[in-house]
């Protein structure tokens, strides 16, 4: 049996998907403030290129095992606790980030409880965005408005994270703490802010068995869709500062800072345009990105074998794309699978874990690099992209122009 209730809207004159809103916001926001500080990490503490993309993607053992068990409790136990425990974790991230004096070993303490935060953010409360986002708590709200939300929430916190940090370590000497310091101020507050969202669905008793086509569905968009979303992070804004830091020495912090803030802002701002799009193409539009990622890795073998800045910002703009409209697509496919929405956050938390398994690549990429040339290997990347691009637009082009966006449910009142 499914249990829903629909408390009475809390008395704030907020629509209640703000709060929820604002909660995926901080919560990214501790995921990509570690980033653009790398480069002063290195210089203030010497460590390797390697060390610094394990560091980049040591979060990642937070976040999944957050986002695949975090989502199946929040659709059995409802929203509110994990994601509250979500935000606590990132102001605890931020704290230990901060004031740590164990040197690596506050780093990986600090990404792991990172991990945790962007985990809830992405499982439970993408999930819980998307049921406040629909009548009858958002009455104008179009069938598309929750992941739409969710992505952009997602990716201008990441974009924001990004400058406020690297903004600090670049023209500050406060960056190794203030940059925390902020972030504990303004996500503090949504740990109370949350216990006054209404819980669309509060208890899970039965999980809705997937048809075998639905399997292959969710197996295409895990497997050769959504790594690709973060490696192509992970590789632009994250590993190509490092490749680019002779030709940036004197502001390289302010070009990481840039190629990060570039990424994630045109990947929000993207959002409208990919809307259109996903809405005529349906579950093809999955291969459109993919094609996009290829074209991006292919000029980042090109900006690093040039050494060329300017051709490294170009990348990233075009991973921004890709990662915007990709973002948005995959969302509404997992929604479209998920049928009801009773293991909405579970399927939610598998795409993630999925796509942040990507963010992982720049350490063995780090580690191929030192036998083989590095625009060599982004070379291969391009050419696996535009392969997984012609595989899933081949899997999905007899699926009859299936629109990968939910119908609005019906709710009981």
């Amino acid at each position: 049996m499914l249990r829903s209730s629909y408390p009475a809207e809390p008395a704030t004159g907020r629509p209640p998907w703000v709060t929820v809103f604002g909660a995926i916001f901080v919560c990214t926001w501790t995921g990509n403030q570690f980033t653009p500080l790398l480069l002063l990490y290195q210089a203030n503490d010497h460590y390797s290129v390697v060390t610094l993309n394990l560091l980049l993607g040591v979060y990642v053992l937070g976040l999944v095992p957050t986002m695949l068990v975090g989502g199946a409790l929040s659709d059995r136990y409802g929203r509110r606790r994990c994601l509250i425990a979500g935000v606590l974790a990132s102001v605890a991230a931020s704290t230990t980030l901060a004031f740590g004096a164990l040197g690596a070993a506050d780093l990986v303490v600090g990404r792991l409880l990172s991990g945790v935060g962007v985990g809830a953010a992405a499982a439970v409360g993408t999930s819980w965005l998307k049921e406040v986002s629909q009548p009858p708590y958002d009455a104008g709200a179009d069938a598309t408005a929750g992941a739409r939300r969710a992505s952009v929430a997602f990716t201008l916190g990441s974009s924001l994270g990004a400058v406020v940090a690297g903004s600090i370590a670049q023209w500050t000497n406060a960056g190794a703490v203030a940059p925390f310091l902020v972030h504990i101020v303004v996500t503090a507050p949504f740990a109370f802010l949350l216990a006054r969202v209404p819980e669309p669905r509060t208890v899970t008793r039965t999980r809705i068995r997937m048809e075998a086509d639905e399997k292959r569905q969710a197996a295409l968009l895990l497997v050769a869709f959504a790594p690709w979303l973060f490696l192509a992070a992970g590789v632009g804004y994250g590993y190509l500062p490092l490749l680019l830091d002779r030709p940036t020495e004197g502001w390289g912090l302010a070009y990481a800072t840039l190629l990060t803030v570039v990424a994630m802002t045109i990947a929000g701002v993207v959002q409208p345009l990919a809307r259109r799009f996903v809405v005529r193409l349906g579950r093809v539009g999955l291969a459109i990105p993919l094609a996009i990622f290829g074209a991006g890795f292919v000029l980042s073998a090109i900006a690093d074998a040039a050494q060329s800045p300017a051709l490294g910002l170009a990348v990233n703009v075009i991973f921004g794309i890709a990662i915007g409209g990709g973002l948005l697509t995959g969302l509404l496919e997992v929604q479209r699978i998920a049928r009801g929405h009773a293991n909405l956050a579970q399927l939610t938390g598998a795409f993630y874990t999925a796509a942040y398994l990507g963010f992982l690549a720049p350490v063995p990429l780090a580690q191929l690099a030192l036998y083989v040339p590095v625009s060599t290997l982004f070379a291969c990347l391009g050419g696996l992209a535009t392969v997984a691009s012609l595989y899933v637009f081949g899997a999905t082009r007899g699926a009859g122009g299936t629109v990968a966006v939910p119908a609005r449910p019906r709710h009981p009142r």
